[in-house]
């Protein structure tokens, strides 16, 4: 279902397939994979698809707060992006610490 709310997401903003793919520095090819699930959607291309659609992995994914399942996505000061997703007193995070790819995962146990 994310390829489909990608394809949704595209459109409602007006985004050719050719200018998406430009912005994700992959080939439409890739993208229709992408939007048709041909291809998983990894945390860092999720990460890469919100930006550029302008929306939360929670909407891409389409996991909702009743679900128990909640994502936050933050810009890091050294230019990096964190991505931590929160489900039943654990967070789990993503940590791109250098914006090239370089990925850190760690799971934490949270009080919520």
């Amino acid at each position: 279902m994310t390829g489909k709310r990608i394809r949704e997401a595209r459109i409602r903003l007006g985004i050719m397939p050719k200018r998406l793919a430009e912005m994700l520095d992959i080939t439409v090819d890739e993208l229709r994979a992408y939007e048709k699930e041909l291809i998983p959607v990894d945390a860092e291309t999720l990460i890469s698809f919100c930006e550029a659609l302008r929306t939360t992995p929670d909407r891409l994914t389409g996991y909702a707060k009743s679900s128990g399942i909640r994502t936050r996505l933050d810009e890091l000061p050294d230019g990096g992006r964190c991505l931590t997703v929160y489900l039943e007193g654990w967070q789990c995070r993503t940590v791109d610490y250098t914006g090239a790819g370089d990925m850190r995962l760690t799971f934490e146990e949270v009080e919520e």
